[in-house]
């Protein structure tokens, strides 16, 4: 029983936790001086950012877009949170009782 726990456990931070990771990294590397949208904005001291439509833009304030202590701490957090509301579930729900690996006739 152990082992169905653990290996679920491990699935779920896996699976969560490159998901939290693969959307700061496109952001990321959408804001990457070798980026389109790092050219500089028609404004002195606006950077360019993407919008959700392809070749839309947005010019923001340099400062606003300056990194921040949080940035690496976050999406461990959320990982976190995500693992231990998924294992409750999981566990609410009685998916990992015993009554469904007794095999006695």
């Amino acid at each position: 029983m152990a082992h169905f726990v653990v290996s679920w456990t491990f699935l779920l931070i896996v699976v969560v936790g490159l998901a939290a990771l693969s959307v700061e990294y496109v952001f990321t590397s959408a804001i990457s001086p070798s980026s389109y949208f790092s050219q500089p904005c028609v404004m002195l001291g606006f950077v360019r950012l993407p919008l959700d439509i392809p070749r839309e833009i947005i010019s923001v304030p340099v400062q606003l877009v300056k990194p921040s202590s949080f940035d690496g701490m976050v999406p461990f957090v959320i990982v976190a949170l995500l693992v231990a509301a998924s294992a409750n579930l999981i566990k609410n729900v009685g998916l990992l009782t015993n009554d469904h690996f007794d095999h006695t006739s």
